[in-house]
């Protein structure tokens, strides 16, 4: 059946069947516009994702060389622990002793060889000290307490087991410190810079400090 149509009539269903096609246009855009939101962000975490993940084996390395950068400090503390031992912390001791030669840390003597020190002052290898009464007693006192069987690490230990109470007027006759050195030639002692044994700052350069561990000795060539 065949319905004829005025213009206005025409016009106003052609409007309609427009504004439903354009309806369906937009809504169609609207869905292809979320999917393709949908998607980028979809593609985005995956790629974050995938960087991030990248980054997991170099986390862990990092975590190992912390550790490892951990466990080397610890291991050199206690270097320094077994190859350390007090520096010398009197101002009088330092003053008397160290205007001759370096101060050495106490704890590289027992307590009875450095009584013996200080009671034979007046022939100190040759030379007088001059110590009166009231200096004696302070030196004898704070090496006497600062003496290797008093004093902490594996270095002091060691000295005190080998001395006991035996007493020795030179740091370089203690046995332990012999035992140290028992592979360096009689020609590297006898280098200007050095010259002997006991001049020990001139390898251990942190020997004024009570430092004696491998890391902190530098052997003059001359």
């Amino acid at each position: 059946m065949r319905i004829d149509l005025d213009g206005s009539e025409r016009n106003f269903l052609s409007f309609f069947f427009f504004r439903g096609n354009l309806k369906e246009i937009q809504k169609s855009t609207k869905t292809n516009q979320s999917e393709k939101f949908d998607m980028y962000r979809a593609s985005i975490l995956m790629v974050l994702a995938m960087f991030f993940s990248s980054l997991a084996p170099f986390a862990a390395e990092a975590d190992d060389h912390g550790r490892h950068d951990r466990h080397r400090e610890r291991h050199r503390g206690q270097e320094l622990v077994e190859d350390a031992v007090p520096a010398p912390a009197n101002d009088l001791y330092i003053k008397t002793c160290g205007s001759c030669h370096m101060a050495y840390p106490p704890a590289l003597l027992n307590a009875a060889s450095w009584s013996a020190l200080i009671h034979g002052s007046d022939d100190h290898f040759g030379n007088a000290l001059s110590l009166d009464e009231n200096d004696a007693q302070e030196l004898e006192r704070y090496l006497k307490e600062s003496a290797a069987e008093n004093a902490p690490g594996e270095l002091a230990r060691d000295i005190s087991e080998d001395l006991g109470n035996r007493v020795v007027l030179r740091i370089t006759d203690v046995p332990e410190i012999r035992k140290e050195h028992r592979k360096i030639r009689a020609e590297v002692l006898s280098r200007q810079s050095i010259g002997s044994l006991s001049n020990c700052i001139a390898c251990h350069t942190g020997a004024d400090r009570g430092v004696f561990d491998d890391d902190s000795v530098r052997i003059p060539h001359e």
